[in-house]
């Protein structure tokens, strides 16, 4: 793993009084050594019996969808414009990268709350739309490590349209929008997409990906 990802980025403040004690040491320490991990997968590709997995072992605790890619995405968001915006940092890249570590922080107080209460030292989140922001992710924790599941496309495909007699989830709506006389294609684009996008982070990001495939879960 490279240096540039096993520690907070280097952050400059112009006057340092105004971020306390505790956020000024959160600027220069090391991330900690229990990585979270993600589990990145299309819809019906077996990621609830992955982390049904991941959660029997004893240093792992794997809850149901966590959502941590759109909370990321939203706390980002919030602490940009309001505390990255006091006139403190040196660059924006330093604003930004406080941003993520703000992030990271809230995240890591939430989750490691969580964590303690079962007992285990690192945690996992299942959440099939944290593929939408994957690369979000990445930044707010650099170390954590990915689980990339896959699983046939045509098994995918029927998995994903009889799970769904009454609508489809938000994730796959999108693509029934675009192809509402022929669900099969609209599942099939689905599958493609998402697939291709993780087989491009798996790429980007080697030394942090561990590939899964659903038939050797079940084979």
């Amino acid at each position: 793993m490279s240096s540039s990802r096993s520690k907070t980025p280097a952050v400059k403040l112009k006057d340092k009084s105004v971020v306390t004690q505790e956020g000024r040491d959160s600027l220069s320490s090391p991330y900690p050594n229990n990585s979270p991990i993600f589990i990145l997968s299309s819809e019906r590709s077996g990621s609830t019996l992955l982390r049904y997995i991941m959660d029997s072992h004893p240093e792992i605790c794997s809850p149901g969808q966590l959502y941590l890619g759109a909370l990321s995405d939203a706390l980002s968001t919030t602490i940009y414009y309001s505390l990255a915006q006091l006139p403190v940092f040196e660059s924006e890249q330093d604003s930004e990268s406080f941003v993520m570590i703000e992030v990271r922080k809230i995240i890591d107080e939430l989750m490691g709350r969580y964590a303690e209460g079962k007992k285990k030292n690192i945690w996992c989140d299942k959440t099939t739309m944290n593929l939408q922001q994957r690369d979000l992710l990445a930044k707010v924790f650099p170390e954590a490590r990915y689980l990339c599941l896959y699983r046939q496309c045509l098994d995918v495909v029927h998995s994903c349209i009889k799970f769904s007699p009454l609508g489809f989830m938000p994730e796959l709506a999108p693509y029934i929008a675009r192809e509402p006389s022929n669900f099969v294609a609209a599942m099939v684009e689905s599958w493609v997409e998402k697939t291709e996008s993780i087989l491009k982070f798996e790429e980007n990001n080697s030394e942090l990906c561990f590939r899964v495939t659903y038939e050797n879960l079940v084979g």
